[in-house]
């Protein structure tokens, strides 16, 4: 059962998927309504790209195997109406969808253009109407006419990437698009930054902290190091290339030669376990200058933002170095007055809505005109406490967290309800298949 169907049990609702039901746009006037769709999605030809078939001179010009375009019933926009629109590229839905949620805030019309693992994004109410890209190796060269003609017949503005992969795509071909592109830094620089082990690298090289980190072929390279006591326990043990918390695993004293063994990913990257605070720093940059930043660490169910200038002058150069476009992130371990970078994120990231609440939307800033070298970075976060959705119902985790951080939450969480209740689903589909051994593919449900 997918995570969508999932979501109409529970709300009552379903997607409209729409290849013989015209899209509705109940937030424009009856008599505009005729006019929007004949200037915005007007009838492609024989290779039509994912629009409902109302919309097309006869069914049959939608070529086999060509999904149709999932569209809103309703499109509830920002309190700051604007007139431009973006296509979102999307290799998958968990990260992309802070990516939406974020840019909904400063464009009119939102539309996504995804992956079939990207595919739950379609509920969302920010998004005026999915595409499936039509190519089995995902976003690349080959996709460019497709975007190029999809972005003509909707009107597109601007492309905006949401994660790694959609990143790293417009790195490449960002510069044969025909609507303006969100800035992301060049290819050889993303490359660098991304991979886990060539980052520690240039940290080194810049005299950044780090800890102290081995690279591994395979995971008989790293039992081999642990038991010639090269290695020392605990450790971390991690993939070079996998996003968020993906394949990480603490090596314990007594244990670690069996959960060794589990490791499914090679080459391995061993890290120096070290017990301290989590930081994330987080800024936006054109050609090397920072112009928005964002500096918290985690509290469990809240992140509060802080200020702390050693870091951030650390941050200031990598960003120089590799002259950075874009958004970029870094993953800080601090040891009382000690710190240490652990890896970079060249992305969007995964607590950029809490940003967004408290004050700083990375999606508007990349969309705006650049600012002036002589005019003053934007306001400081640090202070402000943000609780995640999943510490509503607990007691206030800080003094400075109160009832209006409480309700700007939820009125995040109530404007998109139906997404909203597709993802505590997935959440709960997921722990408990993990707790109850059910195998991933069916916890996940997306």
């Amino acid at each position: 059962m997918t995570l969508s169907r999932l979501g109409e049990m529970a709300t009552g609702e379903r997607a409209a998927v729409a290849p013989h039901k015209p899209m509705e746009f109940d937030n424009l006037p009856r008599s505009g309504r005729r006019r929007d769709t004949t200037e915005s999605l007007k009838s492609l030809a024989p290779e039509g790209i994912g629009i409902s078939s109302w919309l097309r001179a006869a069914p049959t010009s939608q070529p086999p195997h060509q999904p149709p375009a999932f569209s809103k019933s309703r499109d509830r926009r920002s309190v700051e109406q604007k007139s431009a629109s973006a296509l979102i590229l999307a290799s998958e839905w968990r990260l992309p969808y802070r990516t939406l949620r974020c840019a909904a805030r400063c464009f009119d019309r939102i539309y996504i253009l995804g992956t079939k693992e990207a595919r739950p994004l379609a509920r969302s109410l920010s998004c005026r109407a999915f595409h499936y890209l039509p190519f089995e190796e995902g976003f690349g060269s080959t996709s460019v006419p497709f975007i190029n003609r999809l972005s003509d017949q909707l009107s597109i503005d601007w492309i905006i990437p949401s994660d790694a992969r959609t990143t790293r795509f417009l790195t490449e071909n960002g510069a044969m698009l025909g609507p303006k592109s969100y800035p992301v830094p060049d290819t050889s620089t993303f490359d660098l930054l991304n991979d886990k082990s060539t980052f520690i690298s240039l940290c080194q090289k810049l005299e950044i902290p780090t800890p102290q980190t081995e690279v591994l072929a395979d995971k008989q390279q790293l039992l081999s190091r642990i038991q010639d006591g090269y290695l020392k326990l605990p450790l971390v043990a991690k993939p070079i290339d996998r996003e968020g918390s993906q394949g990480v695993m603490v090596l314990h004293s007594g244990e670690a030669l069996g959960v060794a063994g589990w490791l499914g990913y090679e080459p391995i990257m061993a890290q120096e376990y070290i017990l301290g605070r989590d930081l994330c720093a987080f800024y936006f940059c054109r050609e090397g200058r920072i112009e928005l930043e964002a500096l918290y660490h985690h509290g469990g169910h809240f992140i509060e933002f802080i200020e702390h200038q050693d870091i951030s002058q650390q941050c200031r150069k990598i960003i120089e170095a590799t002259n950075y476009n874009g958004v970029i992130g870094f993953d800080i371990l601090q040891r009382d007055a000690c710190f240490y970078f652990l890896e970079c994120n060249p992305r969007f990231w995964y607590n950029m809505e809490l940003a967004m609440l408290a004050g700083s939307n990375f999606v508007e800033v990349g969309v705006k005109v650049p600012k002036r070298a002589e005019q003053p970075l934007s306001t400081s976060l640090a202070g402000k406490v943000m609780i995640r959705p999943s510490g509503l119902l607990r007691k206030s985790p800080a003094p400075r967290a109160g009832i209006s951080t409480r309700l700007a939450v939820l009125a995040y969480l109530a404007d998109d309800l139906p997404m909203m209740v597709s993802i505590g689903l997935d959440k709960v589909l997921r722990t408990f298949g993990e707790t109850a051994g059910i195998p991933l593919r069916l916890a996940a449900a997306a």
